[in-house]
């Protein structure tokens, strides 16, 4: 909805009555809308707005965008044209990306509702895989550690056997001269 104001191109639909004895018309308005601009867009404007005066739209709440995505989530129904067109441009695009297609309703009383079902469940199946990731990684660094400390005994064990090697041929060697003499 929005209200008229002075100026504004208008598209009314209505009924036009004649009054006869004046010559003059009178126009019932049952509908108004603004020239160019349809309801929907009005609408969508004003939302912007709304969510823009809330600080949503703040660059600092943005996330960057990887250039080469490994995975993407799609919600979307499982069948028709949008979802082949996303899997074919994705793959092209990108031939090693993963691609998880959360099937929802997308048209009709239910929609919204399968749809923030489909991205809360792709956002809890990322947190899960992050999860595992950095148990993962955990364990990857424990077992460097632990390369990285059997190396460290073996560096020094080695020192320890060329010290010893070292002092036993210079005992060798003193003896030998010590047998010379």
């Amino acid at each position: 909805r929005f209200r008229p104001e002075n100026g504004m191109k208008l598209i009314a639909m209505g009924k036009v009555s004649v009054f006869p004895r004046d010559g003059a018309y009178q126009l019932y308005c049952t509908a108004m809308a603004m020239d160019g601009i349809g309801d929907l867009y009005v609408a969508f404007e004003k939302l912007k707005n709304k969510l823009n005066q809330e600080g949503l739209f703040d660059p600092v709440h943005k996330k960057p965008i990887p250039k080469y995505p490994k995975r993407v989530g799609v919600v979307t129904a499982p069948t028709g044209a949008a979802v082949r067109d996303i899997i074919n441009i994705a793959t092209r695009r990108n031939p090693y990306i993963q691609i998880i297609l959360y099937p929802a309703i997308v048209q009709g009383e239910y929609a919204v509702q399968s749809i923030v079902n489909g991205i809360h469940a792709l956002e809890q199946l990322k947190q899960q895989q992050e999860q595992q990731q950095n148990e993962e990684n955990q364990q990857d660094n424990q077992e460097q550690q632990q390369e990285q400390q059997q190396q460290e005994q073996q560096n020094e064990q080695e020192q320890q056997n060329e010290q010893e090697q070292q002092q036993q041929q210079q005992q060798q060697q003193e003896e030998q001269m010590s047998k010379e003499n």
